[in-house]
């Protein structure tokens, strides 16, 4: 298949004068170990995946992430690059926006991906997926059913977008409690992180707001220990806090006091680990 056809001639120069062809591009992500040389190819399959090959470039893509966890990454070293060339290619923005695969290409090769195998691919493809469906309703139904999957990494940015758009979805307390009471100090950050995404929620009326409060009640004492630290006044608090969210700091310190004394007294004198 010749991809420099279908492209601007200027596009494809420089892209053939960077990488060379499409199969030294392929060579680049599955034979060139160096994480350099595979950023330079998933850039340069985003960009064919613009011009015309935007399936051809999703599945290539999703192959080569396949080595990496792309549940954090520093964007400084080398792979951590190569992540957010990867994920900007699906969507996600970093910084300047390079090429982006159209999303009715790259939304069926992420639906695929989700029953993969490799915990890393479905992790991605679960990062990727609100980016490249319109559909919040139907995105927030594929995420609930990888409330269960077998990666905590998966689970976690699931619940995440879950907790976002659809709290009222059914199992996601179970899941949050699982992280909240979990022993890996980064798990219950996570769980930490949800439950203020649940808060954000509180004090703007509707559905998201009454679900969001039931899924704290359903929390109960699980939640408590991360609802007290929230609500803590703190005069000058990191910025890189869990319960930091800019200008909103306020509100939700406020929400975070006022779901406690909302919680029943009994539910607040157990034990975490008494939950079930």
């Amino acid at each position: 298949m010749d991809l420099q056809c279908s492209l601007p001639e200027s596009v494809s120069q420089s892209l053939f004068r960077q990488i060379g062809s499409d199969s030294r591009i392929l060579y680049a992500l599955k034979g060139d170990l160096s994480p350099e040389r595979r950023t330079e190819a998933i850039n340069a399959l985003a960009t064919f995946g613009a011009y015309g090959y935007g399936r051809q470039a999703a599945k290539s893509i999703l192959e080569a992430i396949k080595g990496y966890s792309v549940s954090s990454h520093d964007n400084d070293s080398p792979t951590g690059q190569l992540k957010q060339a990867a994920l900007s290619a699906f969507g996600q923005a970093f910084g300047d926006l390079t090429a982006t695969i159209p999303k009715d290409d790259a939304l069926p090769v992420v639906l695929e991906a989700l029953k993969s195998d490799s915990p890393n691919q479905r992790l991605f493809a679960v990062s990727v997926l609100p980016s490249v469906s319109d559909n919040e309703e139907e995105t927030a139904k594929l995420l609930s059913g990888m409330l269960d999957d077998r990666s905590a990494e998966v689970r976690i940015i699931g619940a995440n977008h879950i907790v976002s758009v659809a709290p009222a979805t059914p199992g996601l307390s179970d899941v949050i409690r699982e992280f909240l009471l979990s022993k890996d100090p980064n798990h219950a950050m996570s769980g930490s992180y949800m439950v203020v995404g649940l808060l954000r929620h509180l004090g703007r009326g509707g559905p998201l707001q009454t679900a969001a409060f039931q899924v704290l009640q359903e929390l109960g004492p699980a939640a408590v220990p991360a609802l007290e630290q929230m609500a803590k006044p703190v005069a000058s608090p990191p910025t890189t806090s869990f319960w930091m969210f800019g200008p909103t700091q306020q509100e939700l310190r406020l929400q975070a006091r006022e779901t406690l004394d909302a919680l029943p007294p009994a539910a607040k004198r157990k034990k975490p680990d008494e939950v079930k």
